[in-house]
């Protein structure tokens, strides 16, 4: 929930007219100026504050599940390098979901399910480690695709009349 300060007690970190978050503690509420419980910066009575907006703390920081790790993991194989999409990490962690490049982890019991990720195809800019199952699109980086024109469009070649 969120609320107005309308009192503030001499010495203390509140500041008359501003808005804060407000999480239940007892007779009393923990206050922030973030929407994550653990960053309050103190406790106050609650006749300090006027309820603005009443938010469930779990509404505020709501974060998807993690996706399921498939029976079957992706195999990379060592020495190659793979562009792929992040789609999800745990909420305390920095990277930004989007496109990535990873590779396989050498020498480690866990190269199945785990890779190493990178911002840049020349992997200069290591970015950490993650579980494979939260990417998708894994394909192998710089491998043209190959398309293969529809039946009708094929043409007879003579290799010796090539020039």
């Amino acid at each position: 929930m969120q609320g107005l300060c309308v009192h503030a007690p001499d010495k203390s970190n509140l500041i008359v007219g501003e808005t804060y978050y407000l999480y239940p503690h007892g007779p009393a509420y923990h206050a922030s100026r973030f929407s994550r419980p653990g960053s309050h910066f103190g406790t106050y009575q609650k006749k300090y504050f006027k309820v603005v907006a009443e938010v469930a703390a779990e509404a505020v920081d709501k974060w998807p599940s993690e996706p399921v790790q498939p029976a079957e993991p992706h195999l990379l194989d060592k020495g190659k390098i793979y562009e792929t999409e992040l789609i999800w990490r745990r909420n305390s962690y920095g990277a930004l979901l989007g496109n990535y490049f990873i590779t396989a982890i050498n020498n480690c019991y866990s190269c199945k399910s785990d890779c190493y990720f990178y911002a840049d195809a020349a992997l200069q800019q290591p970015l950490g480690r993650y579980p494979l199952h939260w990417f998708i699109n894994i394909r192998e980086y710089g491998v043209e695709v190959a398309v293969e024109f529809p039946q009708n469009q094929w043409q007879q070649l003579n290799i010796f009349e090539i020039s």
